[in-house]
């Protein structure tokens, strides 16, 4: 890591280090299964060492992570534990049945202890899954590295908020513009362009988010309307159905960075299938042309990830959205 420090310097750019994430096995601080994460613990306490005498940040994902993760899978192993203990009931008080006959139901062992056990944990929450394998995790987990490493980075958590009374006064819009804000008969109808666009989430980050809820916390796109008669009210976009949220919720703002209907679900669809297409068969087309040092392929590899490009500059562009807000029917 030094010598790639050094390497990225004299080419007068600035190194950054992030470390290896934990492997998803349940091993937790000091508790290690059985230890491959502990030689990982080992190594990012190095690179830390190695960064601050370097002077070069280091995005630590390690010890954020298994701290996440690790409670996360012993919970889900305990689960799927118990799963199999109520399946192993089951057997068992089928086959005492068929065997009341032969022998006193009393003669099963420890009958009552798997009973109490299994019982104890059907009320349990349930894990999240991160997807994938022990290593390599799944878009869940993905989503959860992604946002360790953008709070490590410190990066700028506000999209943008609009502040607006129940009469359609506006009160406040930052990185954003309000029009023609106007209320009749308990409705609120706005139309709302924002200067910056919030993070393209698919439904998997609506997972990771319950387990790591700096997710929502990193794409901060509020929505304040105070002084709302107590109720539930629903809200469309563009004519779309997208929530149903108490008053309480947007008298104290709303952060809609985690809606997935309407305009911010099909928005994020289409970024992604064009991040999908860029990092899959347009890359794979690339690598092929160049390898076999086709010159034509490469053109035309080129020409399409350079419209996929442009297709996908497009798509993040922000869009004006025209709100909705009336009590809930």
């Amino acid at each position: 890591m030094k010598k790639l420090a050094d390497q990225t310097r004299a080419l007068n750019a600035q190194p950054l280090f992030i470390s290896s994430t934990p492997v998803n096995d349940g091993s937790m601080m000091g508790t290690w299964v059985p230890g491959r994460c502990q030689s990982i613990h080992l190594i990012t306490e190095a690179l830390n060492a190695l960064g601050q005498k370097e002077n070069i940040r280091v995005v630590d994902q390690y010890h954020p992570l298994i701290a996440v993760w690790g409670p996360n899978k012993t919970r889900d192993d305990a689960n799927a534990l118990a799963g199999r203990i109520n399946k192993t009931i089951d057997d068992v008080n089928s086959l005492a049945e068929r065997m009341r006959t032969l022998k006193p139901e009393g003669n099963i062992p420890d009958l009552a202890p798997l009973q109490a056990l299994a019982k104890s944990w059907e009320s349990k929450t349930e894990a999240v899954k991160l997807g994938g394998d022990a290593i390599h995790t799944g878009p869940v987990g993905q989503y959860m590295m992604a946002a360790t490493i953008l709070v490590a980075l410190n990066v700028d958590r506000d999209v943008s908020s609009a502040t607006i009374n129940p009469d359609g006064t506006v009160v406040e819009a930052k990185n954003c513009n309000i029009t023609g804000a106007t209320s009749k008969e308990g409705r609120l109808t706005f139309t709302r362009l924002d200067e910056r666009s919030p993070w393209p989430l698919l439904p998997e980050a609506i997972t990771a988010n319950s387990l790591l809820p700096e997710i929502a916390g990193l794409s901060r796109y509020i929505l304040t309307v105070p002084g709302l008669p107590d109720g539930q009210f629903d809200v469309k976009m563009d004519g779309k159905p997208v929530a149903t949220v108490s008053s309480k919720a947007l008298a104290q703002g709303w952060n809609m960075s985690l809606l997935r209907e309407g305009p911010l679900g099909e928005r994020a669809d289409k970024i992604m299938t064009l991040i999908g297409e860029l990092q899959g068969p347009l890359n794979i087309a690339w690598r092929t042309a160049s390898k076999e040092n086709n010159h034509e392929k490469l053109q035309a590899a080129q020409k399409a990830i350079d419209e996929n490009e442009a297709k996908l500059q497009a798509a993040i562009q922000p869009v004006p959205i025209q709100f909705e807000i009336a009590p809930a029917k």
